[in-house]
C-alpha cells in the first residue's frame, strides 16, 4: 500500500518497496460486494422481484505485528513500517529528530486534510487494485506478546488483472513485546496486573455517491465523518493483602488499591490518562496513550477459576489531537 497524492490518485505501489510491501500476520480478506436494490411490485407472488446493480463496493482487511526499524533511530525518511496504515485511518503524522528520532501518530483535526491509500491485494496470481481507501485501525495488546495492528478499509476497485508478481520486499525487525516494568499505566499509577488490551479509532465511514463520476460504480468517495475511539482492559483482581485472582468480595471486604483506583474512577466518572507501552530497544518502541480516558463499563469475569475486571473505557477530547497518540520512538 502507498499513501496518495491527492485522493484516489492511484501511488502506484510496488513490492520492491519495503516501506509499501507489508508482512501480514495471516492471509488479508477481501470483500467485493454489490449494492443491490429490487425493483419491487405489487403482484402477491413468493420470492424476491427482479432487481438491478446500483453501486459496487471494496472492502480489505488485514493484520500485522507491529515493529519498529532494524536500525537504532528513526529520520526524517526512515519511517516505521505501517506508517502508511495508520496515516489513512484519519491519522497525522509528525516526525521529531531528538533523541534517536520518533514518529507520533493522532487524529486529524479536518477531514479535508486526512490522507488515502492505494491498496494492491495479490491473491491466486491477481491483483486487486483500489484507490482512495481509508478505515480504521485496532490495536491488540496481550502480556508477553508483541502488539497486534489490525486495518479495515474501503475503497474504489478500479483493476482486476492477472499479474505476475515477485517476491516482496519485507522489512525485518524483531517485534518490541509488551512486558515488562512500566508496561501499562492508569495516571501514575502502574502496578496493575493487565494481560490484555485493546483499542480502536472507531472511525465512521460515509460512502459519497454521485450520478456523475468517472467510474461507472456511482462512488465518488469516502470520507471519515466522525470517530469513537476507545478500548478495554482486563485487570486481575485481589483481596486486601492477598493473591491476586484468589477470593470474592463481600462485606467488610474491599479491593486492594489498584482495584479501588479502577472502582473509584469507573463510580465518579473522572479522567484517567492511560498509557500502554511495548519497547525491544532503541528504535523500537512503541507507546499507546489516551490521554482522556473515561471508564464506561465494568464487568467481572472468571478466567480459569480467577477473578478479572472487564474495564471498557473511550478515549474523548478537549480539541481532536488529544484524544490519543501512537508513539514509535
Amino acid at each position: 500500500m502507498a499513501v496518495e497524492s491527492a485522493y484516489g490518485l492511484d501511488a502506484a505501489p510496488q513490492e520492491a518497496n519495503s516501506g509499501q510491501a507489508l508482512r501480514l500476520l495471516e492471509p488479508f480478506r477481501l470483500r467485493l460486494g454489490e449494492d443491490f436494490e429490487e425493483l419491487g411490485g405489487t403482484e402477491q407472488a413468493r420470492g424476491a422481484s427482479e432487481g438491478r446493480v446500483t453501486g459496487w463496493t471494496a472492502e480489505i482487511s488485514f493484520r500485522a505485528v507491529v515493529t519498529g526499524v532494524a536500525g537504532n533511530s528513526y529520520t526524517a525518511t526512515i519511517r516505521p513500517p505501517l506508517t502508511g496504515a495508520f496515516r489513512t485511518c484519519a491519522l497525522r503524522e509528525e516526525y521529531a529528530s531528538a533523541a534517536n528520532g520518533s514518529y507520533a501518530y493522532s487524529p486529524t483535526l479536518d477531514p479535508s486534510s486526512d490522507e488515502s491509500a492505494t491498496i494492491v491485494a495479490h491473491q491466486d496470481g491477481v491483483d486487486y487494485r483500489m484507490v482512495g481507501c481509508v478505515g480504521n485501525a485496532n490495536v491488540l495488546l496481550v502480556a508477553g506478546a508483541p502488539p497486534i495492528a489490525g486495518f479495515t478499509y474501503r475503497g474504489k476497485l478500479v483493476t482486476e488483472a492477472t499479474t505476475t508478481r515477485s517476491a516482496p520486499t519485507l522489512p525485518s525487525v524483531r517485534a518490541p513485546r509488551w512486558v515488562g516494568s512500566g508496561s501499562f499505566y492508569v495516571g501514575s499509577f502502574g502496578a496493575l496486573r493487565v494481560d490484555n488490551l485493546s483499542f480502536g479509532t472507531a472511525n465512521e465511514l460515509f460512502e459519497q455517491r454521485s450520478a456523475l463520476p468517472t467510474s461507472g460504480s456511482g462512488v465518488v468517495r469516502y470520507w471519515i465523518t466522525n470517530r469513537a475511539p476507545g478500548g478495554s482492559f482486563d485487570a486481575a483482581l485481589r483481596r486486601p493483602g492477598g493473591a491476586y485472582g484468589v477470593g470474592v468480595y463481600g462485606a467488610g471486604l474491599y479491593p486492594g488499591n489498584d482495584q479501588a483506583i479502577l472502582l473509584d474512577r469507573w463510580r465518579t466518572g473522572s479522567e484517567s490518562i492511560l498509557r500502554a507501552v511495548a519497547r525491544e530497544r532503541a528504535g523500537n518502541s512503541f507507546t499507546l496513550t489516551a490521554s482522556r480516558a473515561m471508564f464506561k463499563t465494568l464487568e467481572g469475569k472468571d478466567r480459569g477459576g480467577a477473578h478479572v475486571f472487564g474495564m471498557g473505557f473511550q478515549a474523548y477530547r478537549r480539541n481532536e489531537a488529544d484524544q490519543f497518540a501512537i508513539l514509535f520512538d
